[in-house]
């Protein structure tokens, strides 16, 4: 929605981007460096792109709603397209998962009366192991939809990031955006305020953001007294792991494909904690690496801005099960976004964080066009009951992030019930 054009020749410029939809290190800017953009690039000139082409009117404004609450962002005028419609939007309470799951299948099966079935969406916070997809799979086939879920873990996941931006960092040491990610996403207590100082430490000495990093491990005395502690120890740790990981030759051309993948193991194993996490994460470098016959972690590092392939597919004539984070870009005429509980978003996330899961929130419920459905349990049990920040206890409660709007919950069942029969 913004887009800043620095002073350069003719058409050259540098892409701002939008905050609000900021949610990967790697692929877009992290919304702080965007919000300092003006600041660290004087004469830079603001074009406001203000109309939203792809969600109707009641969409968008909740989508705004969630946007706004984060008073960090950047301050923005969005309308949508005049020919759009009003929309719809319903927030539907269910008892429990099981009833959640019938009710989604209802929906859907409504709903593929109207549109074809790749034009509905269902977005999860996360499905590790299955627990979330599998209930709604299972009722979809039930009520005769047919369904494609795409959740496993993904390199550009929450559970490959820092993995990924240390990959980054071992091949080239100053990549900004991989140490952001990493200090962010690995560690805990390292907030704005701490990111904060050493964007000031870069933008003093005119150098990248990288660069202030690795100044301040030779000498930390850069580093505010406050937050020294905490950063050092960081820095230091990271820096070791390259260390180690460069005297075991992690950059050396190999024989084949797989042993590349071999190279890296190491590091998948102390930065992927999860086994089948670090499975499902394996599996997609090799995928990568044999596909592309890669021989090496530069080649396999500068192959993935281009690999198409670790994309999701969106499955034609089926409703699509989509993780939060996989579902950015797209768009369907209707999104039913799942689980939709405070214990998930903003979970564990710490007060420094909670800004992320606002705008991933954010990023999920404008993929729909036309329709959005956001449900939620009052109680969770069996496997789903030892997930979120509550895990062990049942009760379930709407995020924070929706209290407060326009819309008041409904009960669930009963509304799947007129919707299907009306």
């Amino acid at each position: 929605n913004m887009l800043i054009l620095e002073e350069l020749p003719e058409s050259e410029g540098v892409e701002r981007g939008d905050d609000d939809q900021s949610i990967y290190g790697f692929r877009k800017a992290h919304p702080e460096g965007i919000r300092r953009f003006p600041n660290d690039f004087p004469g830079s000139i603001d074009l406001e792109l203000q109309i939203c082409k792809r969600c109707d009117r009641d969409i968008l404004g909740i989508g705004l709603f969630i946007a706004e609450q984060d008073i960090r962002r950047i301050q923005k005028n969005i309308y949508t397209d005049p020919s759009s419609g009003s929309g719809e939007v319903r927030l539907l309470r269910f008892k429990n998962q099981n009833e959640e799951a019938r009710g989604i299948a209802k929906l859907c099966k409504h709903l593929s009366d109207r549109y074809d079935l790749k034009n509905i969406l269902i977005l999860l916070r996360s499905d590790h192991r299955k627990k979330f997809s599998r209930p709604i799979e299972d009722a979809l086939r039930k009520a005769g939809v047919p369904v494609s879920t795409v959740t496993a873990s993904s390199i550009f996941d929450e559970e490959g990031r820092p993995f990924l931006a240390f990959l980054r960092l071992v091949v080239h040491s100053e990549d900004s955006l991989a140490w952001r990610t990493i200090l962010q996403c690995w560690f805990t207590g390292i907030g704005p305020k701490m990111f904060g100082s050493i964007y000031d430490i870069a933008r003093r000495g005119n150098k990248s953001f990288a660069r202030a990093i690795l100044d301040a491990y030779d000498d930390n005395t850069i580093i505010p007294s406050r937050y020294r502690g905490r950063l050092s120890s960081a820095i230091s740790e990271i820096i070791s792991l390259r260390n180690d990981a460069l005297r075991n030759g992690v950059l050396a051309e190999h024989d084949s494909p797989s042993q590349a993948v071999d190279a890296i193991s190491p590091a998948m194993d102390i930065f992927i904690t999860d086994d089948d996490d670090r499975t499902a994460v394996r599996s997609q470098f090799e995928r990568l690496a044999l596909s592309l016959d890669l021989h090496s972690l530069d080649e396999i590092i500068r192959s993935l801005g281009t690999a198409g392939d670790m994309e999701p597919d969106i499955a034609e004539e089926k409703v699509n099960i989509l993780t939060m984070h996989r579902a950015k870009g797209l768009t369907a005429s209707a999104v039913i976004v799942a689980a939709a509980e405070d214990e998930y978003i903003p979970g564990r996330a710490d007060a420094d964080n909670e800004g992320d899961e606002l705008r991933l929130l954010y990023v999920s419920l404008t993929r729909a066009e036309h329709h959005l459905f956001v449900t939620y349990c009052t109680r969770r049990t069996g496997s789903q009951m030892r997930t979120g920040r509550t895990s062990g206890r049942p009760r379930r409660h709407i995020t924070r992030f929706l209290r407060g709007s326009r819309y008041e919950p409904q009960d669930g069942q009963e509304f799947t019930e007129n919707f299907l029969n009306g």
